[in-house]
C-alpha cells in the first residue's frame, strides 16, 4: 500500500467511526481491527518481498550472520507487540497493552544479552 492511499484511508476510517460513535461502539471496535489487520498485512506483503535481499546478507556475512538473524527477531517482536499493544489500547484495556510493552521489552533484553556479551568481550580484547 502506498504511504498516500494509507493516510487518506486512515482519515476515512477516522471519519466514519467518529461517525458511528454515537450509535455503537461495537461497529466501531469492528472497524478499527479491520484496518489494523489491513495495514498489518500490507506490512507483511512488504516485507515479504525483501526476504530476498536478507537472505543473501545472511549469507554473505558467514558466522556474523546470527547478529543479522537477532536483529530480525527483534524487530518483528517490536512491530508485534506495538501492533497488538495498540490495539489493547483502542479498546481500553491499558493495563494489558503496558503488560504487553513491558513483555516485549524483557523479551529484547533476553535476545540481545549474547549480542552484549560478545561486545563486551571484543571491547576488553581492544584494552587489553
Amino acid at each position: 500500500m502506498d504511504v498516500m492511499k494509507l493516510s487518506m484511508l486512515a482519515l476515512v476510517v477516522v471519519i466514519a467511526c467518529q461517525m458511528l460513535t454515537k450509535s455503537g461502539k461495537d461497529y466501531v471496535m469492528l472497524i478499527c481491527v479491520s484496518f489494523g489487520l489491513l495495514i498489518a498485512f500490507g506490512c507483511v506483503q512488504k516485507l515479504s518481498s525483501i526476504t530476498d535481499d536478507i537472505k543473501y546478507m545472511m549469507q554473505s556475512l558467514g558466522q556474523s550472520a546470527s547478529y543479522l538473524k537477532l536483529l530480525c527477531k527483534i524487530v518483528v517482536m517490536t512491530c508485534l507487540a506495538d501492533f497488538s499493544s495498540n490495539m489493547c489500547k483502542d479498546a481500553g484495556y491499558f493495563g494489558i497493552a503496558g503488560q504487553i510493552e513491558l513483555f516485549c521489552k524483557i523479551g529484547i533484553i533476553v535476545i540481545s544479552l549474547p549480542v552484549m556479551v560478545t561486545l563486551l568481550q571484543t571491547t576488553f580484547q581492544l584494552y587489553e
